[in-house]
């Protein structure tokens, strides 16, 4: 039998059939025809070739005409147009304008970065609660001293070492000085107490004979006759004579007071000179262990912070890590979101598409679904595949973000100790 091939541009076909190869839903009209060699399908080329019809002869086959009532067009599932595939930019071009927007921001943070706590690296309850953090504080300036500066300051310290010297021995002399002065001056004070006491002594003897003075005073006012009176006459000349030895007794004990208490003044005179002398040498003494002190403290603040500046520049290091880690950090939050938006709509027409299969019976019409879904399918696939790239990253990222926080801990730690010596050697300094 003769296979004979169909010619198919003379076949009368609803104008429904031809417009569903478009993925359009329209009901037919009459008396219609339509010459398939100048439609154009869109489709995937595929190696579809014409029926074969086993008659002898090949036949036009007619197609009954079926009226169709003119009814208001419903939305039904067919007339869902599938989204057109617009261009979309590339993930290269998505990360050159990402990284654009990354250096400007970078410029904007390059003379500032955000604080530690801002970037995460430190706990706002860790926070010391003072005037100012001890990081941010500002140090006190350490000039860059020359070489001359620094011979200067060496011939600086020989000179107090040598006055130093010389001041000590100078206190010990005075120490020498000073012994027999106030040896002499416990001496004098003991006697004068002496003195004293023996005044008191005979002031006492003296009160006694003065009360037998009037005794006979009164006897003698009583007396009548004149070889009595006489008698007591003469006894009261004795008692004035004792009086009277009393009295110089008592003028010389004075004079030795009065004597002794110049040579005191004069030992407590002397002695002042001495403590003078020993103030002198203690205020020079003060000041040569204070200047010592505060070019050997200036010394130990400036090795303090030729240790500290590397630290700081390792903390600014940390933080702008930080800074970055946080960007692309974000970045990936936004591409993860960015690629779940897209696989969503995947999806979507993804279901569509394969809603459209299943109620389509025409050929050429599914298989361009067929292709659209592999196509979208395939779109899914590479999605997924990056979004499974960019989940991993985030998890590089948060324990990035740890070891980060880590270092910057044990370095920051150690800065802040160092400043804290920085600080109490300038209060010394500034005393």
């Amino acid at each position: 039998m003769e296979e004979t091939f169909l010619d198919r541009r003379k076949i009368r076909t609803m104008e429904k059939d031809l417009r569903e190869v478009n993925g359009e839903t329209i009901y037919p009209k009459e008396d219609e025809s339509v010459d398939l060699s100048s439609f154009s399908f869109n489709g995937p080329k595929t190696n579809y070739e014409p029926a074969i019809i086993q008659n002898e002869e090949a036949e036009q086959i007619p197609v009954p005409e079926i009226p169709v009532p003119e009814v208001e067009e419903t939305t039904t599932f067919e007339n869902i147009e599938l989204p057109i595939d617009e261009e979309e930019p590339t993930v290269e071009e998505v990360n050159e304008e990402e990284e654009e927007e990354e250096e400007e921001e970078l410029e904007e943070y390059s003379d500032t970065l955000p604080s530690a706590i801002d970037l995460g690296l430190e706990d706002k309850e860790e926070e010391v609660e003072e005037e100012e953090n001890i990081l941010e504080k500002e140090l006190p300036i350490v000039e860059e001293k020359t070489v001359e500066e620094v011979n200067e300051e060496e011939e600086i310290l020989k000179t107090i070492a040598e006055r130093t010297f010389d001041a000590e021995n100078g206190l010990k002399m005075i120490e020498n000085e000073k012994e027999p002065f106030e040896k002499r001056k416990e001496e004098i004070k003991e006697e004068m107490d002496n003195i004293r006491k023996k005044i008191e002594f005979i002031i006492e003897k003296k009160d006694v004979i003065e009360s037998d003075k009037k005794a006979i005073e009164e006897k003698e006012a009583k007396t009548e006759d004149p070889n009595e009176k006489r008698n007591v006459e003469k006894e009261r000349w004795k008692v004035e004579d004792k009086i009277k030895e009393l009295e110089h007794e008592i003028y010389d004990k004075e004079d030795q007071l009065k004597s002794l208490d110049l040579q005191l003044k004069e030992c407590e005179l002397n002695s002042e000179k001495i403590l003078v002398r020993e103030k002198e040498l203690n205020e020079e003494l003060e000041i040569l262990r204070r200047d010592k002190e505060v070019i050997i403290l200036t010394q130990a603040k400036k090795d303090l912070q030729e240790r500290l500046e590397p630290l700081e520049k390792e903390i600014e290091a940390i933080k702008k890590e930080m800074f970055d880690n946080t960007k692309q950090q974000d970045k990936a939050e936004r591409n993860l979101a960015a690629i779940a938006s897209k696989e969503t709509s995947t999806e979507e027409e993804i279901r569509v598409v394969e809603r459209r299969q299943s109620e389509t019976n025409d050929e050429n019409v599914l298989r361009g679904l067929t292709q659209r879904r592999i196509n979208l399918e395939d779109k899914r696939r590479e999605l997924e595949k990056e979004r499974w790239d960019t989940e991993d990253k985030m998890g590089d990222f948060d324990f990035r973000r740890k070891m980060i926080k880590e270092k910057y801990q044990e370095v920051a730690s150690q800065a802040k100790q160092i400043r804290i010596e920085i600080f109490a050697i300038e209060d010394k300094i500034n005393k």
